[in-house]
């Protein structure tokens, strides 16, 4: 399970995620946040405006059943968006950190700006076929 505050961050940045917290029936990871760049781990179970779920490579696999596992073995190894030519296994750090930027792509159209996620223009560069 990552912890780290990078992905922690990607997930605190993410409502459209929290959104979908309680459609996964397993035990949640929440956390709380702090201050900038520092979390730590949480009894709440209600996502607000400091606490969130960290969800596990698992869980987020559960958020794109329809979509074949071959889709996202491509998806890593081509250009993640045309803002950026690198591919994800070489921008993201943790198995959770790939799964999460291939779910909030797949699902809501988002890219990873380093900071926050933003509407994807262009499709077409990290779309798999």
């Amino acid at each position: 399970m990552d912890y780290s505050n990078e992905f922690c961050e990607m997930c605190f940045q993410s409502a459209e995620l929290q959104s979908l917290k309680d459609s996964i029936p397993t035990r949640k990871v929440m956390m709380e946040k702090l201050s900038e760049n520092k979390f730590c781990s949480s009894i709440s179970e209600t996502v607000t405006d400091i606490y969130f779920w960290i969800p596990s490579e698992t869980q987020l696999q559960r958020l794109v059943p329809e979509i074949p596992e071959a889709h996202y073995f491509n998806f890593l190894r081509e250009s993640y968006h045309s803002a950026n030519t690198e591919i994800p296994l070489n921008i993201f750090k943790s198995f959770e950190q790939y799964w999460l930027v291939f779910v909030m792509l797949q699902r809501f159209k988002k890219i990873w700006n380093e900071s926050d996620w933003v509407k994807n223009t262009s499709l077409e560069d990290c779309s798999s076929s």
